[in-house]
């Protein structure tokens, strides 16, 4: 597929062209020579709009001194470069936040609007509701999720829900009874296929991008749900309060036992600038701060990131609250591991998850430790998070 690809690029060197084709695009990453991983994006002016269900992605579009396009992804250290042959572009899409398999074969095409295939088999399949899925490559916590998906003819969109987060926005399709979903944001480059047999999802395969692989299958089951979130990290035996110092982005060291906390509510956000989920959260958190300016309530985040060099971790902290408008401080606490992580915050048991949000009482103890997230893409689960997150800030003000 990549001697493809570079005959291509030889043969059509001479067309290059620095706009792209408004429209309708359909871009793939080319995870192997027979596998590739579908998204669509939409091209208006300099913005490729990238797709995924409900979701949309403003991603910029430029020129590079080569002549070659750049798209680049809002949120993450992620961008495509590009040549530009008129109604096909092809180049690399670059995973800047990882160290390892982090650069993958680009495509796309001009005037096409499907995701996976154009004329889809006939279904008499429908897999609308939920289900219990199994990922045979994780560990006992993360195992089983929550499948969650919602099908209209062959369109098929949804997500999973797992301990520590959601899969946020999946679309795909069923055709005859193979199912295939997938996702592209920057971070994930999501794709699932399957079988949907005797209605049970079978012979399933997930990769993530060229660094993961793994198995799954899923049963409906609208009974089962997820472990409480509350259950996964906890305060060690002798402590009851939270202890830190990091600094923000001007280099100043902030602690939770600053004035500024004294006797407020202080919601501690535990995440990372390339973790999707804990922007979803991030996005809630500076929306309702925003909006109802509770002179009693603050809010820290402690940023962990997978590159530890303090220039390109101030750099990710910035970019993230200028995009979400984030009023309140981002701290730099270290390496985006979860046993370095947590060793900067030696009081709890464990950093489970990318988000951990905890909750700290006026008095300065720990009322609840949060691990996950379940964002905008989970519907009600959404809907009852945020019902729950106003009850327990009301309870705590009160307190």
């Amino acid at each position: 597929m990549k001697k493809y690809l570079l005959l291509i690029l030889c043969f059509y060197s001479h067309l290059v062209i620095a706009q792209i084709k408004p429209g309708m695009w359909r871009g793939e990453l080319i995870l192997h020579d027979t596998l590739s991983l579908p998204f669509n994006f939409e091209v208006k002016d300099n913005i490729a709009m990238i797709i995924n269900a409900d979701e949309r992605i403003p991603a910029t579009i430029s020129l590079m001194q080569n002549d070659s396009i750049l798209i680049r992804l809002p949120d993450f250290d992620a961008e495509i470069h590009a040549s530009n042959f008129g109604e096909l572009l092809i180049g690399e899409f670059f995973n800047l936040s990882r160290k390892e398999k982090n650069v993958i074969t680009f495509r796309a095409s001009a005037n096409t609007g499907y995701r996976f295939s154009d004329r889809p088999e006939k279904t008499s399949t429908n897999i609308t509701g939920k289900w219990k899925a199994k990922f045979d490559g994780e560990d006992d916590e993360n195992k089983y999720c929550v499948g969650l998906f919602n099908q209209e003819g062959n369109r098929v969109t949804g997500t999973f829900l797992t301990n520590t987060g959601d899969y946020r926005f999946l679309e795909g399709e069923i055709s005859g009874m193979h199912l295939s979903l997938s996702a592209f944001d920057g971070a994930h480059s999501f794709l699932f296929i399957a079988d949907v047999i005797n209605n049970e999802i079978k012979n399933g395969h997930f990769f993530s991008g060229l660094h993961w692989h793994d198995t799954w299958s899923a049963v409906r089951d609208s009974s089962f749900n997820l472990n409480d979130e509350r259950s996964f990290s906890h305060l060690k035996e002798g402590y009851s309060k939270l202890e830190f110092s990091f600094p923000d982005v001007n280099g100043k060291m902030v602690s939770l036992a600053d004035s500024e906390f004294k006797n407020k509510v202080v919601i501690v956000q535990i995440m990372g600038s390339w973790c999707p989920n804990c922007l979803d959260e991030t996005r809630y958190l500076s929306d309702w701060y925003n909006t109802t300016k509770p002179e009693d309530v603050r809010i820290i985040g402690l940023d962990y990131e997978k590159i530890t060099d303090t220039t390109v971790a101030f750099r990710n902290i910035r970019r993230l609250a200028d995009r979400y408008h984030v009023n309140y401080p981002i701290l730099f606490g270290g390496s985006s591991n979860r046993e370095e992580a947590g060793k900067t915050l030696p009081m709890l048991s464990r950093v489970f998850s990318f988000p951990t949000t905890i909750y700290v009482n006026k008095d300065g103890t720990v009322r609840e430790i949060h691990s996950g997230f379940n964002g905008p893409a989970t519907g009600q689960y959404f809907e009852d998070y945020k019902r729950g997150f106003a009850k327990l800030i009301e309870e705590m003000r009160n307190h």
